[in-house]
């Protein structure tokens, strides 16, 4: 009898050895599937927020970029570009646009605006190729956006 009982015993102490190591295991492989969850959201929402911000900063740089090409052409209608190649730069909302006005490109009698702007290294550039007229206004042959 007392060989039967420590058997069983025996088999007790192995069962419970084994439900404990299976505890440990199952408390492991949870906690790392909550830990890497928990990083790929981190991750996910670190990238959302810079898309965003960048999503931004690009909207801006192509605003002061179109608004350099609109106040050259303005410029050009009122004769305040006296000759060429003229170059100047002009402040909207705190970004700078660089506008560079040319003649005689892609042919003789065009004239072409290039307005660049850069809002933390998002770069937008907008070109305007207009018809040089003395005794109308002058009008638009292409208006890209570049970047």
């Amino acid at each position: 009898m007392e060989h039967s009982k420590a058997i069983q015993r025996g088999i007790l102490e192995r069962t419970t050895s084994r439900s404990g190591q299976m505890f440990v295991g199952m408390v492991l492989l949870i906690g790392s599937v909550i830990a890497i969850v928990s990083l790929l959201l981190l991750f996910l929402s670190g990238a959302l927020v810079s898309t965003g911000y960048g999503i931004k900063n690009t909207t801006a740089a192509q605003a002061a970029a179109t608004a350099g090409a609109e106040d050259a052409m303005l410029k050009l209608e009122r004769g305040a570009i006296a000759s060429f190649p003229a170059s100047y730069t002009i402040s909207v909302n705190g970004t700078t646009a660089t506008v560079l006005v040319g003649n005689d490109a892609p042919a003789a009698g065009f004239v072409t605006v290039t307005s660049t702007a850069t809002v933390a290294n998002h770069e937008s550039i907008v070109r305007v190729v207009m018809v040089e007229n003395t005794s109308s206004p002058m009008s638009v042959v292409s208006w890209k956006v570049l970047q």
